[in-house]
């Protein structure tokens, strides 16, 4: 397949995740400063997945792409 997927997350809770994995402030603005913002990324991709949510809805989003591109085949 030629498709670009794109994972996204609000900020907030992109902050929330990093501080509980034992990164420091400087340290993450300094990581995410070095990547293309999310919102440029997501205008380049295909499918854009929302990782804002639960593992749950996450999976939910992937599975339901998948399916698409099974009945696509």
């Amino acid at each position: 397949y030629d498709e670009s997927w794109c994972v996204i997350c609000d900020k907030g809770i992109q902050l929330k995740r990093l501080l509980a994995k034992g990164f420091e402030l400087d340290e993450i603005h300094k990581r995410l400063g070095a990547q293309m913002p999310q919102d440029t990324k997501a205008s380049k991709s295909d499918f854009i997945i929302n990782n804002s949510g639960s593992k749950e809805e996450t999976s939910l989003q992937i599975k339901e792409k998948i399916n698409l591109l099974k009945s696509n085949m």
